[in-house]
């Protein structure tokens, strides 16, 4: 049997020159080294830059959303309060979750469904009325309301309407007319197909606001936030 035996030693080439099998496998293993190393730096390179990008173009915050459903005019508890995450990049105008104990008391001022982010928009303060004011209510279909936005704390003008039926029994020479400028809503919430609203107003205004009122002759008109200011007779 032929027997084969492995040369381990240098080789001689028909030009004379030698090579040393070894050492070129040596080397070929050490050729290679330098080559893993730097594609085990570019894959990492890569993931962390991937990273740092994510960070960047999505970090997230933490902020208030509705958890249950609050109808217009309901005063938010906390229970009515939950915090989602988005992404802060986003240009959207809502409040963070560290403001939560400042929304709680506040009264909605459009009709919230659960899930909704809430926005300043959407909570006001609930208005207090001085010693000389008193609150006189109202309800007004959802198509006579001067503005969508009507919210508490926006000021109106209180108009009385042509009679019907020719009773001028009170205030004929305000008919047609402002009665009372910059009422202030207090309180407003949704109900059926009305809307109930209270209006802070003078004391003295008060008695012939409602009659006005029972009589049907009422209609608001808004005016600018900027004219708010205390609440008194205007008739002209």
């Amino acid at each position: 049997m032929a027997v084969t035996q492995q040369r381990t030693g240098p080789l001689r080439g028909s030009d004379g020159q030698i090579f040393d099998l070894a050492e070129a496998s040596v080397a070929k293993k050490k050729s290679r080294v330098p080559e893993i190393a730097l594609g085990v730096l570019l894959v990492a390179g890569c993931a962390l830059a991937a990273l740092a990008w994510q960070t960047i173009a999505d970090p997230s915050r933490t902020v208030l959303a509705v958890g249950t459903d609050v109808s217009r005019g309901e005063i938010i508890t906390v229970n009515d309060l939950q915090t989602v995450q988005i992404a802060s990049n986003d240009i959207i105008n809502v409040i963070g979750s560290e403001q939560a104990s400042t929304v709680v008391g506040q009264i909605a001022q459009v009709d919230l469904t659960a899930g909704t982010l809430l926005a300043p928009t959407m909570v006001a303060d609930v208005v207090g009325i001085e010693a000389d004011q008193a609150l006189v209510g109202i309800t007004i279909n959802r198509g006579d309301l001067p503005s969508a936005t009507l919210r508490t704390g926006s000021p109106v003008d209180v108009v009385v309407t042509p009679s019907n039926n020719g009773d001028d029994s009170f205030l004929t020479e305000a008919e047609g007319s402002v009665l009372i400028r910059n009422a202030v809503v207090a309180e407003i919430a949704t109900g059926g197909e009305g809307v109930n609203i209270a209006l802070a107003v003078a004391d003295a205004d008060a008695p012939v606001l409602a009659r006005a009122i029972a009589a049907g002759r009422v209609r608001l008109v808004a005016v600018p936030e900027d004219r708010a200011g205390p609440a008194g007779g205007g008739g002209e």
